[in-house]
């Protein structure tokens, strides 16, 4: 299987890719694309241009790792109104919209805190007639535990209701498309769960020293 990633940042693609295909000696591809402002104009060339390329795939997976949360806790009314689009825009629009591929796996890489990644709803609508008319294929979507685990996510409302999305839209297209052979879920890669709190740049969660080192 070949793999096809796509993210707004070349360098960090080229290595990721270089180093796929050397480890496991696939062919690796991969596509720039800064989505988000796309996002707010359906014209975008950034999209025009990932769709495009996308259409002359036979995309037999697509992994859905984009994603976008608060710079940090904030009451909802304090949280700029932009950003809140861009939530919207990423983990749930881009979910939607993707079209075909050449019998490779899309991994959409996460976005960090700006709009950085394609739309949730637009990769999954793209790459769904293809699938279909193969009558096979899995669309893979990265949920969160505030949406799984939590009866509420207070001063992260915004992203938790978006990842609900995410949940509901897996749950209900996986139904929808299981007669046609395509599995459709809400995961995380490597454990088969929906994560939680992570150490990373788009939860602001530090690791765990760090932690104890300032407190």
């Amino acid at each position: 299987m070949k793999i096809y990633l796509v993210s707004r940042t070349e360098e960090k693609l080229k290595a990721a890719a270089e180093e796929i295909a050397a480890k496991y000696k696939v062919e690796t591809g991969y596509f720039v694309a800064d989505l988000v402002a796309a996002g707010r104009d359906s014209a975008a060339a950034a999209w025009f241009g990932l769709a495009q390329n996308l259409a002359a795939m036979d995309v037999g997976v697509l992994v859905n790792n984009a994603g976008m949360s608060y710079d940090h806790p904030e009451f909802f009314d304090a949280v700029a109104a932009g950003t809140l689009d861009d939530i919207v825009a990423i983990n749930v629009t881009s979910l939607s919209k993707a079209r075909r591929g050449w019998g490779c796996c899309v991994v959409v890489r996460a976005a960090v805190h700006k709009a950085e990644s394609p739309r949730l709803l637009q990769m999954v609508h793209t790459v769904l007639p293809g699938m279909k008319q193969r009558r096979r294929g899995c669309i893979v979507n990265i949920s969160s535990g505030v949406s799984s685990y939590l009866p509420a996510c207070p001063l992260l409302a915004a992203y938790a209701a978006s990842k609900a999305f995410v949940d509901n839209l897996s749950m209900s297209l996986a139904a929808e498309y299981r007669g046609f052979g395509i599995d459709v879920q809400a995961r995380a890669l490597c454990c088969h769960l929906v994560p939680a709190p992570t150490c990373s740049a788009l939860s602001c969660v530090r690791a765990h020293a760090e932690v104890q080192r300032s407190i």
